[in-house]
């Protein structure tokens, strides 16, 4: 009978043990998933802030663009032209290899926006 009552002891010496081992493991996993939680939320606020100076330099470019008339025609002149031309002729250099029409059409605009 004692013999019996020892094995159990023993057995039920090993399930604690055993348990405490994993409370430990499932401790030290959540302690990880925290810091790894306060890695991203201060990367998501450094995201956040650049956008935001982003967005405010965007505005401030923009008021000054349309500060006056002329000015404000010439930009959207120039940004419709730009926007015309760009990318079929960019992805067209970038194909056949000649920058040619590319150039010629990049120093034609720096020429009309003086």
């Amino acid at each position: 009978m004692s013999d019996i009552v020892t094995r159990l002891l023993l057995k039920t010496n090993d399930f604690d043990a055993n348990l405490n081992k994993s409370k430990k493991n499932v401790n030290g996993f959540q302690s990880d998933i925290s810091k790894m939680s306060r890695r991203c939320s201060i990367g998501s606020y450094e995201v956040r802030r650049g956008s935001g100076i982003a967005v405010t330099a965007s505005e401030g470019f923009n008021k000054v663009m349309n500060s006056s008339q002329t000015l404000g025609d010439e930009y959207a002149r120039t940004m419709d032209g730009l926007k015309r031309w760009r990318r079929p002729i960019f992805f067209y250099s970038i194909g056949s290899g000649d920058w040619t029409p590319f150039m010629n059409r990049l120093t034609e605009t720096i020429r009309l926006a003086r």
